[in-house]
């Protein structure tokens, strides 16, 4: 499946959170809130397969209650994932994405992607997709 099909896609038997310092892959739950990407091959931290140490996007789909503890709490743990390159914050308001880009000397760059008519492009994984595809039937 494409990026652009899986940022489309909704299951509710797949979601991905942080939790204790590292991204955990969880099963059973619905409204997803946060989805995880890896370039290459998954290198799960052992047999259980929770527990996903090499993401190379995380998305967070902010919300009111959650919104406060994905910027404060998660966003700066995201940013010592050495095979992080992307973090998006996804509003569920208005038609607008957050955009963190890990620049090459290890820096983040922080960029605003709003409106229907824009375009989120994210290099590392060499993916372009409008907002008026990831906001389809949603506002």
């Amino acid at each position: 499946m494409a990026l652009e099909e899986f940022l489309r896609w909704t299951d509710e038997d797949v979601w991905a959170e942080w939790i204790e310092g590292e991204a955990r892959i969880l099963s059973s739950v619905s409204d997803p809130s946060a989805q995880i990407f890896v370039c290459g091959e998954p290198q799960f931290r052992d047999e259980q397969e929770d527990v996903l140490p090499n993401p190379t996007v995380i998305v967070e789909v902010l919300s009111n209650t959650t919104e406060a503890r994905d910027r404060g709490e998660k966003l700066p743990h995201y940013v010592h994932i050495p095979s992080l390159h992307d973090v998006l914050l996804v509003s569920q308001h208005e038609p607008r994405i957050e955009h963190y880009e890990r620049q090459p000397e290890g820096r983040w760059l922080w960029d605003v992607v709003e409106g229907r008519q824009a375009k989120l492009v994210i290099p590392s994984i060499g993916c372009t997709i409008p907002l008026s595809e990831v906001y389809e039937g949603v506002l």
